[in-house]
């Protein structure tokens, strides 16, 4: 089985893109929300940080050039979701505050499926550009 070739500009492209995006809504989410509900701000904080997610990964797809849209789409959502939840948890873990790893395996997974999105958004463009 070959390796499938990332290409790391077009990633880091998208991760900045989705940091960019995301990170601000993950703040409000984090200032709007107490640990019983989230609150219609909490709700729009998800949105946003989904869509930058999306968008993150739509551009590294687009921008990729080595064949695989998916793959690099993925990576740049889930990096941007990694380094993101990874401070929050070194945050928690020296506060000495209560870790949900559920909810960071759950948030990981809506992670890929965004980046999913995402690329097939680019797919579907790049094909629609080339068709007749």
């Amino acid at each position: 089985m070959a390796a499938v070739e990332l290409d790391r500009p077009a990633v880091f492209r998208g991760m900045a893109t989705a940091a960019v995006i995301a990170v601000p809504f993950a703040l409000l989410g984090l200032a709007a929300s107490d640990e019983d509900s989230l609150g219609w701000a909490g709700w729009l904080s998800v949105v946003g940080i989904l869509l930058g997610l999306v968008i993150g990964g739509f551009i590294a797809a687009r921008d990729q050039r080595f064949g695989a849209p998916l793959t690099n789409g993925i990576i740049a959502a889930v990096g941007v979701y990694v380094v993101v939840q990874g401070i929050g948890i070194l945050k928690r873990a020296v506060a000495s505050e209560e870790l949900n790893w559920a909810k960071y395996a759950s948030s990981l997974l809506l992670s890929i499926v965004a980046g999913t999105v995402g690329a097939l958004l680019a797919s579907v463009s790049a094909a629609s550009r080339r068709a007749p």
